[in-house]
């Protein structure tokens, strides 16, 4: 979590560009400064007059450190290799100039390329601190060029970059108080200020470039302490070295007494850091408030979720974006019968079929592409139920949300058993759709069973078809009128009775209107739709309908077929309707065939009873008896 913090607060093309930056103006400062030896330009070697110069070697050796930094941080890892090469030839160079020193030789190699005619000591001889910095610096590069990753490297790294730093600022600091301290060390004497200048740029830089880098994964760091790090900087490392050289150009100009300098000193860093902490301790107050109210809201949201996730009454669960079980509460295991760790094998359609029908499918896949949509509610508990471990389904209501967390869509799901709320629901909606007088299906259930067919289409299995059987009784306004609407209603009532026996159990009959009936019926076979007229004719004249006063009824019926949820339901609806006013118009008790149901041959032509062997079904036409 830390390092992706360090990544995030600081971009690497930036840091790329920053190595990228320093190497091309070490390698600018190495170049000058040999333009300024083969040109007799004596300002070039020493940046200031009256110091001493930087050797032509060292100038070489700063080429090799420009170099390595430009192929250490370019982004394709086969420029590795080339850092390698450089920062061996740079420590071979450093190891040479450092065994000079240590074996008291002299090789020639230090004015190869040009004589150096100003230092009557060493000519041309890079000091022995600079040599030391340069294998530092070649140690490092060899091991920032490894393609290898290991913990240690890390404080390999530290320990080097440490190392480098201080005689850099030994020479750097001694160059800002008392120059002339610096040359009258043997390890210092030629150091020239701008070497140590790009001794620390480039210590500097890979400071806040190496992944390794310690400084770097303090100073970039997206929290409180790395803020809190980039605060203090200035005041505990910048002011104090910028106040140290005011007050002592002041003691050198005798404008100060060295003990009232060193006073000031005190008090001006003390007073800086003071400042400074202040501000830190105050804003650090303020993050640890913020923290304080962050902890307590989770606390107090932790504390909300577990009383949800713990209920036995209410079951949640937590889906994929598959729809597999991710979690589960002890509520859902109750509720299905399955230990969490089963459910964990469960999906979404396995435990809500519902959701696995089309029309239910469609919604859900639309409300999961909807950014908009956050809730989903399956608030219809007659038809949404739980498939628990024993096969019952239980009815439910649910709701179902959604979140996104780090692009991954999660499902949640709360669901809430309601069996009194289900059986009151489904006893109202009985009561919606069935007709009050003789308990069929009424014309309302009727046309909404016509409209999900044309929407959805036929739900069977292969080669069904659904058969329209439409039928009237006969002579019922007779009926009526010679006995009265309490003797019509009771033969109402006992025709849907009989009709109703001789239908299968996943046929259907709808009270059409008045005397009026339509019979769905499922069918391979038009013979079906027969046998099925031939068994409500049965039923019709086996007995009389209404026992005081005797009544006999026969009915009339016209029959179509529905062959797919594309055809035209309304012209279906008329074919039937005109069957049956042909099998009146052929002296009722009979039934007629729409013509898309006959052979070719047969078409228009009248089906009657004798179509159906009396082995099927028996033969009788009754006729009607009023009294």
């Amino acid at each position: 979590m830390d390092m992706q913090r360090v990544n995030e607060g600081a971009s690497s093309l930036t840091t790329h560009r920053l190595a990228y930056g320093v190497g091309g103006l070490l390698l600018l400062l190495a170049a000058l400064v040999l333009f300024g030896w083969f040109a007799g330009i004596d300002w070039l070697t020493r940046g200031i007059a009256g110091y001493p110069t930087m050797k032509v070697n060292t100038a070489l050796g700063f080429v090799l450190l420009g170099a390595g930094l430009l192929t250490t941080y370019h982004p394709q890892p086969e420029q590795r290799r080339r850092t390698a090469a450089v920062a061996l030839l740079l420590a071979i160079g450093s190891l040479l100039t450092l065994l000079e020193y240590w074996l008291q030789l002299d090789v020639g190699f230090d004015q190869l390329l040009v004589a150096d005619l100003q230092s009557d000591v060493y000519p041309g001889r890079p000091s022995e601190a600079t040599a030391i910095v340069f294998m530092i610096a070649a140690l490092l590069l060899m091991q920032q060029s490894s393609s290898q990753y290991r913990p240690r490297d890390r404080w390999i790294y530290s320990v080097l970059l440490s190392a480098g730093l201080c005689p850099v600022m030994v020479g750097l600091f001694a160059y800002l108080y008392e120059p002339s301290s610096l040359w009258g060390m043997a390890m210092f004497s030629t150091m020239a200020i701008h070497t140590c200048i790009a001794f620390l740029l480039f210590f500097l830089t890979t400071a806040l470039v190496s992944q390794d880098s310690l400084v770097r994964y303090v100073l970039w760091r997206r929290t409180e302490g790395g803020r809190l790090f980039r605060r203090l900087l200035f005041p505990i490392l910048v002011f104090p070295i910028l106040a140290g050289w005011v007050l002592q150009q002041m003691v050198s100009q005798q404008w100060l007494p060295m003990v009232l300098s060193i006073a000031l000193f005190v008090m001006l860093t003390g007073l800086v850091s003071l400042g400074a902490l202040y501000v830190s301790v105050i804003r650090l107050d303020r993050w640890a408030e913020l923290l304080n109210d962050e902890v307590e809201a989770r606390h107090l949201a932790q504390t909300k979720l577990a009383l949800v996730w713990n209920s036995a009454q209410t079951a949640v669960l937590l889906f994929d974006r598959h729809g597999r079980v991710l979690e589960a509460n002890r509520g859902a295991c109750q509720l299905f019968g399955f230990d969490s760790r089963i459910l964990r094998t469960r999906v979404l359609t396995d435990l809500i079929p519902a959701v696995a029908e089309e029309e239910a499918l469609q919604r859900l896949q639309a409300f999961l592409a909807d950014d908009q949509q956050d809730c989903w509610s399956l608030d219809d508990p007659a038809r949404i139920r739980a498939q628990t471990r024993s096969g019952e389904q239980i009815p439910i209501v649910a709701a179902i949300s959604k979140h996104r967390l780090d692009n991954q869509l999660y499902i949640g799901a709360v669901l809430m058993r309601v069996p009194q709320l289900a059986a009151a629901i489904d006893r109202l909606r009985d009561d919606s759709f069935r007709d009050a007088l003789t308990g069929v299906w009424n014309r309302k259930s009727l046309d909404l069973r016509l409209e999900r067919i044309a929407e959805y289409g036929l739900r069977r299995e292969a080669g069904q078809m659904l058969g329209v059987i439409m039928l009237d009784i006969d002579y019922f306004k007779k009926v009526n009128d010679q006995h009265g609407h309490t003797v019509g209603d009771q033969v109402l009532q006992e025709f849907a009775v009989r009709v109703s026996s001789a239908l299968r159990e996943e046929d259907h009959l709808y009270r059409y209107g008045g005397e009026e009936f339509l019979a769905l019926v499922w069918f391979r076979h038009p013979v079906e739709l027969v046998r099925v007229a031939c068994r409500i004719r049965q039923q019709l004249v086996q007995s009389p309908l209404v026992e005081a006063p005797v009544i006999n009824i026969t009915c009339s019926m016209g029959i179509a077929a529905i062959v797919s949820g594309e055809c035209d339901l309304g012209a279906i609806l008329e074919e039937a309707d005109a069957a049956l006013y042909r099998a009146k118009s052929n002296g009722r008790d009979n039934f007629v065939l729409a013509g898309s149901l006959l052979p070719e041959h047969q078409r228009s032509a009248l089906a009657t009873p004798s179509a159906v062997s009396r082995r099927d079904e028996p033969d009788v036409v009754p006729t009607p008896n009023l009294p």
